[in-house]
């Protein structure tokens, strides 16, 4: 498996929200910040968005909006619509409020006043790692308009899937919309890569440079091999220094850096999905002392492995 693929079997979608949101004008609601991804695609009718110290942004039928730092952000009919808080609205219907580690869902929402309708495909992303060589790229704000040739079919077939499960309420819906949303994320992520001013330092860029490619792909492959700055320069084919400059231009960190971080993706996906001992992975990803996998770990993740994996099971049971 590349290196691409590899990472992207590691930033798996641990819960999902897929909805149906039913708005008739004037309507205005306001998402708090979270620790995951929403994001919105217009189907039918128009919407304003807009985050904080940022002027509104008008979204058409096929646009889509994604926010992978999970910012505070509000939607609605028109700028000066009146604006109330999401979470408000949905419990005063009774409805499922997403919080990290919730089962994949699908809901219809119907909200606003008697005027012109807007149809909008909305749902949160949330991936078990708070910290991957993916998202971690991503800037605060994606749009993909509906000129993207790949995005608007998904979505409208997202859509129907959402409208027929609301309705139906058929065996297996949760599983099939946690498949979908997976889709989606890929699909964004994708089409974001593919546009020219996406040219950020980052994974992307490593790998379209053949020398750096072959650098980032050895540690893929292996892990646990005590990779230093010289060993990889010679698989990339480069002196040591430029090797080592063009790694950092290129990913925008340096080779210990990068390899730390992949590591401690596979030690959380590990964690949270085997019964492995901790020493066990630690082992296994290069790190002779159990304590410093472990303060490695906290650095990265915000708790100890353990702790880490005692959430996890929590989230699963």
């Amino acid at each position: 498996m590349d290196a691409l693929s590899q990472v992207l079997a590691a930033v798996r979608l641990e819960s999902t929200i897929l909805s149906h949101f039913v708005l008739r004008a004037p309507w205005g609601l306001h998402c708090p910040a979270m620790q995951a991804i929403p994001f919105y695609a217009v189907i039918e009718g128009n919407a304003w968005l807009w985050i904080e110290d940022a002027a509104p942004t008008l979204m058409h039928p096929g646009d889509l909006v994604v926010l992978p730092t999970g910012q505070a952000n509000t939607i609605a009919s028109a700028p000066a619509a009146r604006v109330v808080s999401l979470l408000d609205a949905l419990a005063a219907r009774k409805m499922p409020i997403w919080t990290p580690g919730d089962e994949p869902s699908i809901v219809e929402f119907e909200y606003g006043g008697r005027g012109r309708v807007t149809r909008i495909l909305a749902g949160v992303f949330y991936a078990r790692s708070r910290d991957n060589p993916l998202t971690r790229e991503l800037p605060p704000v994606i749009r993909l308009n509906g000129a993207d040739a790949h995005m608007l079919p998904l979505l409208q077939a997202a859509l129907r899937f959402v409208a027929d499960e609301c309705r139906e309420r058929a065996p297996g819906a949760t599983v099939a919309a946690a498949r979908l949303a997976d889709l989606i994320f890929l699909q964004v992520l994708r089409s974001h890569w593919s546009r020219p001013e996406a040219g950020s330092p980052g994974l992307l860029r490593g790998l379209a440079d053949a020398r750096i490619r072959r650098a980032l792909e050895a540690m893929h492959r292996a892990p646990e091999d005590p990779w230093t700055v010289p060993r990889l320069a010679r698989v990339a084919g480069m002196s040591r220094s430029s090797f080592a400059d063009h790694f950092q231009q290129r990913v925008g960190a340096s080779p210990k850096v990068y390899l730390t971080r992949w590591r401690m993706q596979l030690a959380a996906e590990r964690l949270a999905t085997t019964r492995a001992p901790t020493a066990r992975i630690a082992e296994e990803l290069g790190y002779r002392s159990p304590f410093a996998f472990a303060k490695c770990f906290r650095r990265m993740h915000g708790v100890a492995p353990g702790r880490y994996r005692r959430q996890q099971s929590a989230r699963a049971d």
